[in-house]
This record gives C-alpha cells, sequence and structure tokens, in this order.
C-alpha cells in the first residue's frame, strides 16, 4: 500500500496522455440542445514538492528514507557524495599544510637565532674573563682567547645566514599570509557546499519516490522526491477544442466520481500547452486549478473530474 500514490500518479499521467480526446474532456448539454457545462478529468497532486536530482560528478552515499514514508521537516533523508569537492579539499589542505610548515619554520629559525646569540653571549663573557685574568696575571697567555675568538667567528657567520633566512622567510611572510586567507575563505565554502550533500527535507510530508538504484543512481537521476501534505491541487487535462471554454480565474467544481463525497470548490490558476499530445497529434492542455480547502479524502495521486459551469450559450 504504501506505493500506492506513486502508482497512483504514473498510470494516471499516462491515462490523460492516451485516452482519445473525448475521454480528456467533454462539453456537455442541457435538455434544450445548449452548452451547459465543461467537464474533463484531472489528478491531485501536492503544491509543493521536492526532489533531491543529482548533479555532475555526485552520487548516492546513503538514502535515509523509504517509499510511504512521513517525513518531517529537518529530517536527513540522503547523504550525497562529490569527488570534486573532495579532490579540491586535498589539494587545498595541502597548500595550507605547506602554509603552517613555512610558518613553523620561520618559527624554528627564530628560536635557533636565540640559541646562537645566547651562545655567543656566553662566549663573549668567556672572552671578557680571559683577557681580565691576563690583565690581573702577569705571564697569562691568551691562548684560550684565541679559541673563544674562532668559535666566536664561526657562530657569528651562523647568525648571519641564520638572519638571511629569516629575512627571506619574512619576505615571503606577507604573500603567504594573504593565501592562507584566500585558502581559508575556499575551505569555507567548500565546506559550506559539503555541508548540502547533507540533504534534509524542507518541509513536512510523504515521500512518493526513492530511487531503486540506491547508492547506483547515475549523474541526473533522481534520488527521493517529497511531497507536501499541506495543500494539494489539481491537474487537469483538456484538449483544442475545448480551450475556449475556460480562462485563469475561473471557478470549477472538484469531485470523486461515484462517491457521496461533497464536491470541492476550485480556481483554475493556469492554463497552458501540454507536451503531450492525444488523439492523432492534437494537442493538449494542461488546467491547474488551486483547491483552497483541504477534504480528507483527497489523496496525491488521485484521479478526479472537474466541471465548470458554463453560462448559456
Amino acid at each position: 500500500m504504501l506505493n500506492l500514490s506513486l502508482c497512483v500518479v504514473f498510470l494516471t499521467n499516462i491515462l490523460l496522455c492516451t485516452l482519445p480526446a473525448c475521454w480528456a474532456g467533454a462539453v456537455e448539454q442541457n435538455n434544450q440542445g445548449k452548452k451547459s457545462s465543461l467537464a474533463f478529468m484531472g489528478v491531485i497532486e501536492p503544491e509543493t514538492r521536492f526532489r533531491v536530482i543529482l548533479n555532475h560528478g555526485e552520487g548516492v552515499k546513503v538514502i535515509h528514507c523509504s517509499l510511504g514514508e512521513k517525513i518531517e521537516s529537518g529530517q536527513l533523508v540522503a547523504e550525497l557524495t562529490n569527488d570534486t569537492l573532495s579532490a579540491t579539499r586535498f589539494e587545498l589542505l595541502q597548500k595550507k599544510n605547506l602554509i603552517d610548515s613555512k610558518k613553523q619554520e620561520q618559527e624554528l629559525v627564530d628560536l635557533e637565532i636565540k640559541i646562537k646569540n645566547q651562545q655567543l653571549e656566553v662566549l663573549n663573557n668567556e672572552i671578557k674573563k680571559e683577557k681580565r685574568l691576563a690583565s690581573q696575571v702577569d705571564g697569562y697567555l691568551l691562548t684560550a682567547v684565541k679559541a673563544l675568538n674562532r668559535e666566536k667567528l664561526q657562530l657569528t657567520g651562523q647568525l648571519e645566514l641564520l638572519s638571511a633566512k629569516r629575512k627571506s622567510i619574512l619576505t615571503q611572510k606577507e604573500q603567504m599570509d594573504a593565501l592562507a586567507k584566500i585558502i581559508d575563505q575556499q575551505l569555507s565554502d567548500l565546506k559550506r557546499r559539503q555541508n548540502l550533500l547533507m540533504v534534509t527535507a524542507p518541509f513536512s510530508g510523504e515521500m512518493v519516490f526513492v530511487s531503486p538504484d540506491g547508492e547506483r543512481t547515475p549523474p541526473g537521476g533522481i534520488v527521493c522526491e517529497l511531497w507536501s501534505d499541506d495543500a494539494y491541487r489539481v491537474r487537469g487535462k483538456i484538449v483544442q477544442n475545448q480551450i475556449n471554454y475556460i480562462a485563469v480565474g475561473d471557478e470549477v467544481q472538484v469531485f470523486l466520481d461515484f462517491s457521496d463525497e461533497k464536491p470541492l470548490k476550485g480556481k483554475v490558476v493556469s492554463v497552458r500547452q501540454a507536451m503531450e499530445k492525444v488523439n492523432k497529434g492534437y494537442p493538449s492542455f494542461d488546467v491547474l486549478i488551486h483547491i483552497p480547502s483541504k477534504a480528507k479524502w483527497l489523496r496525491p495521486g488521485m484521479m478526479v473530474s472537474i466541471k465548470k459551469m458554463l453560462s448559456e450559450q
């Protein structure tokens, strides 16, 4: 019973497209032979529907709904994948890691410079101490001072190389910071787009279609379709020779054949040529009818009869 409404929709669409023109609608006459009403058939459908359709590069990870299930607004209905987004995220993270490594390199260079300066300070103190001893003790040789000076010279050379390296890093820092901001913005946008792959229902309703292919649903395919149960409309079908008898704004009656249910009042909101043709290729027209009140017997997919009373002609 769960897929009854969906089956009815498909069957009624087929019927509306393939029935002879006289079945798609008829202008009825009264006893005096005057045109009294226009009668045609239609199918109940929701005012609002939501389809999850796979775009290029997308796939299905998990479908969290089933056919005929009652869905609440905000409920997770499907998880999608996107190989392009995943590859882009991997590339951006690699660039971000490279920038972070450059920042770490600067921190290491700064630490190394700090250590070398501390070593240089110790050497200078040792040299001062040796020179002070030489001035206080007769015959004290400055052999240690010479060794310390050689070590100081070597340490000074290392500090110069480190300072040049730090300067080079700082020169690139402004460019790296600007690039880091761009990458962060791109990652933020990517996260927003990836969040859209977690598809939630925009309104409450009934799930009338779930792809039987599941995770193998191809790009462009429908993953699932949700119909709102808040408001319904009728999609009727008429043929070319009946188009002059109905217009936007007309009031009609909608009723269920072979039923005691009270007919509903409806108003025509749209009349336009349909893609389907009937009876020897004649064009057909879709008539959309808004139903202001909701009756308990209304169900999406039901086939109903529609009647518009005509003024005496």
